[in-house]
């Protein structure tokens, strides 16, 4: 069995633009596991509180 962990990843936490390069790098992450059998665990806190943007989920509902 193949994992990867994330932890504290704090989504929202950063400017506009780097949370944008931070989303489209989870994005990849999740394609390359998917891709390779890899079980994601995400420990700590994937988002952090005001997040706005919606490009994960928008993905994921499109995708799974």
């Amino acid at each position: 069995m193949k994992l990867l962990f994330l932890s504290d990843v704090h989504l929202g936490a950063l400017t506009e633009a780097e949370n944008s390069t931070l989303e489209e790098e989870i994005i990849q992450i999740i394609n390359f596991c998917e891709s390779n059998n890899y079980t994601i665990h995400i420990l700590g806190d994937l988002l952090t509180i005001g997040w706005n943007s919606q490009i994960i989920f928008r993905h994921l509902e499109k995708n799974y």
